[in-house]
């Protein structure tokens, strides 16, 4: 499931590389990194792009952010890799996910390999990034949009410009 709705001109995507965090052992350091750089924005939204499922009790599952952790978020991309069984059961129903909707917070997961399903993870790879307070989450800097649409279980985040990564994250 797909929520609807259009945010451009978002300054910051936040990525939990999912090699790094199936490789951690202490998950909760990977969320607080995350609410450090949440707190950090001061008033900058951001994209974040992490692995199975966000807000998850289980850290096995996806990283266990508090929701006051992703509060400057503008959009949740839940990525589903299956090899390292990330794979994020539909959030829609839960509290977490009412709180998003009330927020304007966009959603969508991703299934690497699914049909119609597309994650460049070349991009993560090549564009330049600062790293965060924790070895797994990275910040690109510049000017992001995503472009949602419910009805047709679409959505796409795209990279208008990034620019040189900002210090100061951790």
């Amino acid at each position: 499931m797909v929520t609807h709705g259009v945010k451009e001109n978002i300054p910051y995507l936040v990525y939990v590389d999912h090699h790094v965090y199936a490789q951690e052992t202490r998950f909760h350091d990977v969320a607080r990194g995350i609410g450090t750089v949440n707190e950090a924005l001061k008033g900058s939204r951001f994209i974040l792009v992490a692995p199975g499922r966000v807000g998850s009790s289980n850290p096995l599952l996806g990283v266990p952010v508090q929701y006051n952790e992703i509060t400057r978020c503008s959009c949740i991309v839940e990525v589903g890799f299956p090899k390292e069984g990330y794979m994020p059961e539909l959030s829609f129903g839960t509290h977490f996910f009412t709180d998003l909707e009330i927020d304007g917070i966009l959603y969508m997961p991703v299934y690497e390999g699914a049909k119609n399903n597309i994650f460049d993870e070349s991009f993560f790879d090549t564009a330049p990034y600062a790293l965060g307070s924790h070895a797994g989450i990275r910040i690109y800097s510049g000017s992001f949009s995503v472009y949602t649409d419910g009805d047709r279980n679409f959505g796409v985040v795209v990279a208008d410009r990034v620019d040189e990564p900002e210090d100061g994250w951790d």
